[in-house]
């Protein structure tokens, strides 16, 4: 009979509860099973098919059994339509075994019931040996077979061990009819212990696979009163802990799947791919699924239309690697409802061990050792899933793809690449690791880039180590140490190094700079590379640039057996020939590297063929399987150092060779570096001072000192809290005592956005200014740095804003603004990535947006919904005007969104006049210092107290340096608020009065009360700043910056600018 309902249990039905563990109903709409009419009339097929049926169980067994070992044509004589749907239900002579098969499973086990219930499954294994159709096959119900089978074992208090053999021999049987006459009908009925089904969808044999058909038929269900629309695929990997104790049949389902398959979602928006990766069930043999379901389900066209595996999201917009890190976030929540981390789904396999009899049920033992069963272990295979995933998803997609996928909005701005090309060619040791000392580096990294660049070693008083004596460059070794050792980074899929002309690096510095990052893909400029030190510092390489200077005893030795092919993953390799070195005539070069060509692809000879036959052909334990896929190479932690390769066939698989002899490719010419502040001559210009410029520097200095007191006594306080002691004013601190102290709270830092192109982040007038930032422009697949500056604008910038509040953090947003970086017509913006660096901006938590260029008015609303977001989250934005002249309106964009809304910023002559090209000065909302403004001023820095000047650097001119200082005199005034808030006296300002400035009119309102100039030529636009500030400075030297009377000075600037409403 058909169960109308059967009770099975579940480990994760629902989704967004993985802990669940309650029953659920599954039902299934079909006719009764016994009716009065005559089927035998009516419905000939069903009527065979219940026959075939009920002599197996009851009348005939034994002549069954007999009929099975020695002729399958008897069955079929005696039962012509076994192999077809019945006409009543559509169901299939398998569907009828599965359904009746419980009807065993309650009575006691005796010797005859258990030789029946192996008649029933050695018939099940022998028509589907020979009708593997039958398990595509829906029943009216859309209900197929293999569907049936799975959820029949999934029976809570039903759990019968030889249900579950049915189940695996149904899914070992699927294989290919034989058409060989001679085959064996025995043999095609033989218990499968596990090691077969090697026939799968990659098989000479072209037509679809069995299994792989029955896989993709989508199936509809009734679970819990909901419908379940979902293949085969997605039930096996929700209930995965049904194979708990026979993982090769999960495992074949896997492997046999198709992309149809393993792309498509089930009513939850669920992939077969996010069941798998569950954190829950995290093991070795979780690991190989998820292997197998990449591998299929990853082509070059899915990934193209951004359709693969990895790509699919659920309603939450979860991809599978963020599923991951969900589930194992919620374990780790909740450890007592899992005391053994894999109860869950290994207790149903521990019983069927412990009542059946099967080899594959007695086997559980050992497949019980395989399991994770502590929690550090299951963490370790978690581990393993991660960098598996996260290689996929990084080496096939691009930047923005792969960090979505990854890690959604990313407000982490975790960098998942590390590209140094326009930094400094000389670098300190001390401060590099300073800069980044705040970046957060993913584990796995999709390349890493550096041009000639030179370290400055640090000497350490204490080493009494000889230094190690060799001729070439070990630069290297410190930057890839610095990723390893200090970013936690374990693979680098890329390694692009330009190396120096002159001095490059020692093989022994490339093994030691490259060893254990499982590097796949490596351009590394050194001349002449020697294969045994590529062997050695990346075993695992697919695709290599070598640079060669014409001498053909170098292709000799990359092209012998033990050269670069013995790289065994090796599949293309790209020669680039430097012609100034080379002495050979173009037509000599091109004869040499075709016959290299040749040699690469040359096939095994037959006499080493026939020695490895003779001697069993030998694999090494690492040595991949002859055929192996792409993918399946790369996918995973880094390879281990293979061992030597005992079959020498292995080392004549084909590598491709191309090369161009017209190819010279100097990645980072000295040309392609702009020098940071130098123009020739006009470091000598002199030009006349702005009095606007000396006020704002006088007041940052002592402002700066003001607040490095104040974050120093709120640590103080903090610890002292902490302490049980903040009544008492701690003995080695001057700050002021009283109410003041006890009510300081933690200061929170201002956010300036910058957006422009990049920002020398090692500059030493920004040491401790600068926050990591991210980048959104992008030249092939390489990404531009935010950390490096094309043509020094951004740095600038960075400069001028640090220059008027020191305090101030800076989150620098690289875009790619073409050659001509300057707020008018030339700078060349990309509208959607300037839209996603303001999104990110807002999302990063920045108080104030500095916007250096113009666009015009776009046609797309993207970037005037990214402009909007940023107002909606009260994001001050200051923009520059076009500096197209007097006869320009606003027409472009940021400045001519919301004019109501946008702070506009123009630039201003040292006389407080309107620079020419500013535009329409009635259209702006200030004009701030812009026209040879020099960046020369002195400051205290952050760290060390020490005074610091910026040498003498190119004057700059245009709005885009008066937005700069424009947002750096916004952040000022808000520091200015917070100071207020802690130590002013008599009424302070509210957090309500200080969250307003975060609005242009008030901001606007605020800056206005520094002063505006009366002149008709600046008509109230130029902002006199050294009125309110020239007094306080004054008063601020008198005082000590870390007295109360320091603060209070600061604190009534700031009650004199803003408005209490």
């Amino acid at each position: 009979m058909l169960p109308g309902s059967n009770r099975i249990a579940r480990e994760h039905d629902d989704p967004d509860d993985p802990d669940s563990d309650d029953d659920f109903q599954i039902s299934y709409v079909n006719p009764e099973e016994d009716s009065d009419h005559d089927e035998g009339e009516t419905a000939p097929k069903e009527a065979c098919i219940r026959r075939f049926v009920e002599d197996l169980m009851t009348n005939d067994t034994d002549g069954i059994r007999t009929m099975l070992k020695n002729d399958f044509g008897q069955i079929l004589d005696k039962y012509p339509d076994l192999p077809c749907q019945s006409e009543l239900d559509g169901r299939t002579v398998l569907h009828r075994i599965v359904d009746d098969f419980p009807r065993m499973a309650g009575k006691k086990d005796s010797n005859k019931n258990l030789n029946l219930k192996q008649t029933i499954i050695f018939a099940v294994m022998t028509i589907t040996s020979r009708h593997p159709e039958l398990l595509a096959k829906p029943a009216n119900n859309g209900i197929t077979p293999l569907y049936r089978v799975i959820v029949s074992c999934c029976a809570k208090g039903d759990e019968d061990p030889m249900r579950s053999h049915l189940m695996r021999q149904m899914i070992f049987k699927c294989k290919r009819v034989k058409t060989d006459a001679a085959a064996s009908t025995a043999g095609d009925a033989t218990m499968d212990d596990g090691t077969g089904g090697q026939d799968s969808i990659r098989s000479e044999d072209k037509t679809p696979h069995p299994l792989t058909e029955a896989l993709k038929v989508k199936c509809t269900s009734v679970i819990d009163n909901m419908n379940r629309s979902e293949n085969v695929l997605h039930l096996a990997m929700r209930h995965h802990w049904v194979f708990a104790s026979q993982m090769k049949a999960l495992v074949r389902l896997a492997s046999n799947a198709s992309e149809e398959t393993i792309i498509e979602k089930d009513g939850n928006g669920f992939s077969p791919l996010h069941y798998a990766v569950n954190y829950e069930w995290s093991s070795q043999e979780q690991l190989t699924i998820v292997k197998h379901l990449i591998q299929n389900g990853e082509s070059a066209a899915l990934i193209e239309r951004r359709q693969g595996v990895l790509d699919l999201t659920t309603k939450d917009d979860l991809s599978a690697y963020r599923y991951h890190m969900l589930t194992r976030e919620r374990a780790q929540k909740q450890p007592s409802q899992h005391p053994n981390n894999t109860a869950a789904w290994k207790v149903p396999g521990i019983r069927r061990a412990m009542t059946g009899g099967l080899k594959d049920v007695e086997n559980a033992a050992v497949q019980r050792e395989q399991m994770p069963d502590s929690r550090d272990e299951r963490e370790e295979w978690s581990e393993e899933l991660q960098i598996l995933l996260k290689v996929e998803c990084l080496r096939t997609r691009k930047h923005e793809i792969a960090n979505r996928l990854l890690y959604g909005d990313n407000l982490q701005d975790i960098q998942t690449w590390f590209d140094y090309q326009g930094a400094a060619k000389e670098v300190d040791e001390q401060a590099f690791q300073s800069t980044f000392e705040n970046v957060t580096f993913e584990s796995v990294l999709k390349y890493v880039a550096f041009p000639p660049v030179r370290i400055r070693k640090t000497k350490s008083r204490n080493s009494s180590r000889r230094p190690v004596v060799r001729r070439g460059r070990s630069d290297m070794e410190f930057f890839f140490n610095w990723l390893r050792e200090k970013k936690g980074v374990k693979r680098i899929l890329k390694v692009i190094v330009e190396d120096s002309v002159d001095e490059p690096h020692s093989d022994e510095a490339i093994e030691k700079a490259l060893n254990g990052f499982g590097v796949l893909s490596l351009d590394w400029s050194k001349p002449d590379l020697d294969p045994e030190a590529l062997y050695k510092a990346s075993p695992g390489l697919t695709d290599v640039v070598l640079h060669w200077t014409g001498n053909n005893a170098i292709l000799r030795a990359w092209s012998e057996p033990k050269g670069l092919r013995r790289l065994l993953q090796l599949r293309k390799i790209e020669i680039l020939v430097d012609q100034t070195k080379t002495l050979e005539s173009r037509e000599r070069l091109n004869t040499n590297l075709r016959d290299l060509g040749a040699r690469l692809k040359e096939q095994c000879p037959d006499y080493l063929k026939e020695w490895a036959q003779k001697n069993g052909n030998p694999k090494t334990k690492d040595t991949p399987a002859t055929g192996s896929s792409k993918a399946a190479v790369t996918m995973g932690p880094p390879p281990r150092p293979y061992a030597a390769v005992e079959d020498p066939t292995l080392l004549y698989h084909p590598v491709e060779c191309h090369y161009d002899l017209d190819a010279y490719f100097p990645r980072w010419s000295d040309s392609s570096i702009p020098p940071s502040g130098h123009n020739g001559d006009r470091n000598n210009i002199l030009t006349p001072p702005h009095i606007w410029l000396g006020a704002v520097d006088d007041f940052a200095e002592r402002i700066s000192n003001v607040w490095e007191r104040i974050i120093r006594d709120s640590r103080s306080a903090s610890q002292a809290t902490n302490a049980d002691s903040a009544q008492t004013t701690p003995a080695n601190t001057s700050a002021p005592r009283g109410n003041a102290l006890s009510n300081t709270r933690a200061p929170e830092d201002v956010i300036v956005a910058l957006i422009d192109d990049g920002v020398d982040t090692m500059a030493e007038q920004l040491s401790g200014r600068m926050l990591p930032g991210r980048t959104f422009g992008f030249e092939g697949d390489r990404n531009l740095p935010w950390y490096a500056s094309e043509t020094g604008h951004g740095t600038v910038m960075a400069t001028m804003i640090s220059r008027v509040c020191p305090m101030a953090k800076i989150y620098p947003i690289r875009l790619n603004m073409g050659a001509k970086l300057t707020a008018g017509a030339g700078a060349m913006i990309n509208v959607d990535s300037a839209a996603q660096a303001i999104r990110a901006a807002v999302d990063r938590k920045a108080t104030i947006i500095s916007i250096s260029w113009t666009v015009g008015i776009p046609k797309s609303d993207t970037l005037g919904n990214a402009i909007q977001y940023a107002l909606d989250n009260d994001v001050l934005l200051f923009c520059s005007s076009r500096d197209s002249g007097h006869g320009t309106g606003i027409d472009y964009y940021p400045a001519g969104f919301r004019r109501d809304a946008v702070i506009k910023i123009g630039a201003a002559e040292p006389s407080g006049s309107p620079y020419d090209w500013a535009g329409p000065i009635e259209n702006l909302d200030f004009i701030f210092p812009g026209v040879e403004v020099v960046q020369r001023h002195t400051f205290r820095g952050p760290t060390a107290g020490a005074s610091k000047e910026i040498r003498e650097m190119e004057p700059k001119t245009g709005s885009s340096v008066a937005t700069a200082l424009g947002a750096g005199l916004a952040a000022l005034v808000i520091y200015c608020a917070r100071i207020n808030q802690m130590y002013a006296e008599g009424e302070k300002l509210s957090d309500a009065d200080v969250a307003k400035l975060r609005r242009s009119a008030f901001m606007i309102q605020a800056i206005r009360n520094f002063g505006m100039s009366t002149s008709d030529v600046t008509k109230n636009k130029f902002v006199e700043v050294w009125r309110k500030l020239d007094d306080r400075t004054q008063r601020l030297a008198q005082v000590r910056a870390d007295s109360n009377e320091a603060r209070k000075i600061v604190a009534q600037l700031a009650r004199d600018l803003i408005p209490v409403v």
